[in-house]
């Protein structure tokens, strides 16, 4: 996949609204969206951490290539190609911490899901997350 392509998926991702399921509502006012968090707005400095990645072995050998940081390394350099944010090297310096990770799916033919978190690196506490469901492999 390339950096381009991984940045929309990436930027989609953070970007997409969650579904309301249920039986059909009673026609209401339209409701205003919720404010996206100032930190997501207004940082400029990210970190980007390594949530990890799972992978497992078939009869055929692994089912992904790269190794164990490759969703990591493919994320920092679509990051970094973006030019949105100035990428820093330790948590204290940023003013976001993007936490990437890749887990399996449970239900062929989904392969897995693609997880980002976005943290305030001072309190941890979660800004905003979103993650996708890959049908085939994203890499």
């Amino acid at each position: 996949m390339s950096a381009v392509a991984f940045s929309s998926v990436v930027v989609g991702i953070v970007l997409a609204g969650a579904p309301v399921f249920g039986a059909q509502q009673p026609k209401e006012a339209p409701v205003s969206p919720a404010p996206v968090p100032v930190q997501v707005i207004g940082g400029k400095k990210v970190f980007v951490s390594n949530a990890g990645e799972e992978n497992f072995r078939s009869p055929l050998g692994l089912v992904f290539s790269g190794g164990s940081d490759r969703v990591y390394s493919q994320f920092y350099a679509a990051m970094k190609q973006w030019g949105r944010y100035d990428l820093v090297s330790a948590p204290a310096d940023a003013d976001l911490v993007f936490e990437i990770g890749f887990t399996l799916g449970n239900v062929p033919p989904e392969l897995g899901h693609l997880r980002l978190a976005i943290r305030d690196p001072k309190t941890n506490v979660l800004l905003w997350g979103s993650s996708a469901s890959t049908c085939k492999a994203p890499f």
